[in-house]
């Protein structure tokens, strides 16, 4: 198990929040389990970028169809 002894405060919205406590029950696993797994797929040497890259497309997606970040998750749910 790794030794953890860095502290990281980040501030979320509540929908943030709630996707990330619904994916932690769904995976079974904690919330700091599922950003600390984000991180090393997302920024750890020989990532390709397509992780980052499908985030930044879906924010644009929303932004242009004017969704919530519900319906966002809803959609992502049902798939």
């Amino acid at each position: 198990m790794a030794h953890f002894t860095e502290r990281l405060q980040l501030l979320l919205s509540p929908e943030e929040m709630d996707l990330l406590r619904e994916l932690s029950r769904r995976r079974r696993t904690s919330v700091n389990e599922l950003v600390r797994s984000a991180i090393a797929r997302t920024y750890s040497p020989g990532h390709d970028g397509r992780a980052l890259f499908a985030l930044e497309e879906i924010g644009e997606f929303r932004e242009r169809h004017r969704l919530s970040t519900e319906e966002i998750r809803q959609f992502c749910l049902n798939r």
